[in-house]
């Protein structure tokens, strides 16, 4: 895990870019506190720059920007199978280091960039070609670990987090009437945009190619499958073979995610998920991982769970408090600081306090993310798919429902529910009863859904794990633990695993309730009360920050100020509170804006 930074120039670098290069990649340090490095050809425009965070291979050997021949990288994240790739190249090439970097250089100058489709990992890269005098950037499969590139008149810079380009050059807030919509609705500008003009978020599994020319081309290079819609037969349980094949495969994903020179530990919720990888570990491989959880004592709180599954397991554990942390007193700020870009996820003040605490004994741990998203973890799934007939019907259900409003509330609030396209749907399950003032402000709603032909569960754990996923969740880990420098990995996030839960079909994965297969599996580990009763979430409460006294009303110049006045009035009832701390991120983004 480390910062990347650099730039592809039409023009010679100057003393000047070179500083300015300089300052950029430093302000990168807390991804990569452990060194620094940098290689550039001041007259082809081309600078490559990164800072360091050990984790495999400490030795100074390993120390990049690294060059092999004609090839240059600068690499972020980890290539978990590294040593069965190496394994396969067999004597093709002469290594002298024993880390995964090398390996990534040797495969790509082996196989370019079809090698990206063996790697099982997290990864940004940007790599130079000095004979077709190329760079490309690259991201892992599932938006794992960052990159943002900026676009100007003279070439294109880059770096692992927009922050970094965003104080580097001083960039303004200027967002168009979708981005301002995504952020509303969503809580996030889907990528590439992010409202910052020039400033591009590379979307998972992206692959852009920058020609000597300065022409850029951008295309992926792996894609999840569309969903499978197989629910026409009655669900049958699953079997123990499958229980078993879930087993093999979390096993293997879990054993290369535990693959490090540095102490590594386990952040332990209650769910189901990260529950299970603590079970896995101690009970398949014999590994017994320090556990660490963040207590919400204001908010839904899992943490005596945790404490529950440590202790059955044996492992040691540890519990910290989230009230224990003052970021959340001006939260819009501090959102800011760690994402640069509009991202209302608060879950990142609490992975920054677990893993400053945590960092003195350890520097690498692993995550449940991504569980939810591959077994259909989340309620909302279960309120889709138990009312999958009547959004499948839509239309016809909501003009029936409607006629029917005057009779009782719950007539109108079922078919506000049912309204419009399959988008709408999701956005008012997603966004509650907030969802009209929404629209109100909005001079329009995003469209997000590619798959109509599917049901909307479907539609909707799709877009989970294309966007929601890599642009709110991810970020969250990402940005919190590496302000502490400390790396978390995903075991979830396998695409082997991908492809086995996709094979299930939604009506087995359904019909037994959310993770239904998973759950199935922990039960063979851990006893009933050990379990959390249902999804309760890992969510910062948005209440602490919004219920303080003396808040200042946010000033939002896209809208009317009347109207947010009366929004921000609302800000202590439960079901306006994420509109209210999107206003005021927003607020605050404008304040700067001004200020500049």
């Amino acid at each position: 895990m480390c910062g990347i930074a650099g730039c592809r120039l039409s023009r010679p670098l100057t003393p000047d870019d070179l500083a300015v290069l300089r300052t950029l990649r430093d302000s990168l340090s807390h991804r990569g506190p452990d060194d620094q490095g940098e290689w550039y050809d001041s007259e082809k425009g081309i600078y490559l720059g990164h800072r360091r965070l050990s984790i495999i291979d400490l030795d100074q050997r390993s120390a990049q920007p690294m060059t092999r021949d004609h090839l240059r990288i600068v690499y972020n994240g980890e290539t978990y199978n590294y040593k069965e790739i190496r394994e396969s190249l067999g004597n093709r090439f002469h290594f002298t280091t024993e880390g995964d970097t090398e390996v990534v250089l040797r495969a790509w100058q082996n196989d370019g960039a079809k090698t990206l489709e063996r790697f099982d990992g997290m990864f940004a890269l940007a790599l130079y070609d000095e004979e077709t005098q190329e760079l490309v950037l690259a991201t892992d499969a599932f938006g794992e670990k960052p990159l943002f590139y900026y676009q100007t008149n003279e070439g294109v810079f880059f770096a692992s987090e927009a922050g970094a380009l965003i104080k580097t050059f001083n960039l303004s807030f200027t967002p168009d009437e979708s981005e301002i919509a995504d952020f509303l609705f969503l809580g996030y500008i889907r990528p590439p945009q992010t409202g910052f003009r020039g400033l591009m978020n590379m979307t998972p599994a992206s692959l852009a190619r920058i020609k000597a020319d300065g022409k850029m081309q951008v295309s992926r290079w792996w894609r999840p499958a569309p969903p499978i819609q197989n629910d026409s037969a009655r669900a049958h349980p699953f079997t123990e073979e499958e229980r078993n094949r879930l087993r093999d495969i979390l096993c293997r994903s879990l054993a290369l995610r535990l693959r490090a020179d540095v102490p590594i530990g386990l952040f332990l919720s209650g769910g189901v998920d990260s529950s299970l990888l603590a079970a896995l570990a101690s009970r398949e491989l014999g590994i017994a991982l320090q556990t660490y959880t963040v207590s919400f004592p204001d908010g839904m709180d899992e943490s005596r769970y945790a404490a529950h599954i440590a202790q059955h397991l044996g492992l040691p554990h540890r519990t910290i408090s989230s009230a224990e942390s003052g970021l959340w007193q001006d939260s819009p700020r501090a959102l800011l600081d760690f994402y640069g870009i509009p991202n209302d996820n608060m879950t990142v003040l609490a992975v920054e306090q677990m893993c400053k605490t945590a960092k003195p004994f350890l520097t690498v741990a692993l995550s449940g993310i991504g569980g939810d998203e591959l077994f259909y973890g989340y309620n909302k799934y279960a309120t889709l798919y138990k009312r999958r007939h009547l959004y499948r019907h839509a239309a016809v259900a909501h003009s029936v429902l409607r006629k029917l409003s005057s009779v009782h509330q719950k007539f109108y609030m079922a078919a506000e529910m049912l309204k419009g396209t399959p988008s709408r749907q999701y956005l008012r399950l997603k966004n509650g009863p907030a969802m009209s003032d929404m629209e109100s402000l909005s001079a329009g709603m995003p469209e997000i859904f590619d798959h109509a032909s599917c049901d909307l569960v479907h539609q909707v754990r799709l877009f989970d794990l294309t966007s929601s996923m890599p642009q709110s969740y991810i970020p969250a880990t990402d940005r919190g633990s590496m302000r502490a420098a400390v790396e978390v990995r995903a075991p979830f996030l396998c695409r082997e695993l991908y492809d086995f839960s996709s094979s299930l079909g939604l009506s087995r994965l359904m019909a037994f309730g959310c993770k239904s297969l998973p759950r199935d599996l922990l039960r063979r580990y851990l006893p009933p009360h050990c379990l959390t009763p249902g999804k309760q979430g890992f969510t910062f409460p948005a209440g602490r920050y919004l219920t303080q006294p003396e808040l200042i009303t946010p000033v939002v110049p896209f809208w009317d100020g009347h109207e947010v006045d009366a929004l921000w009035a609302k800000r202590a009832e439960p079901d306006y509170q994420t509109l209210a701390l999107r206003l005021a991120i927003l607020s605050e983004l404008s304040r700067e804006r001004r200020a500049a």
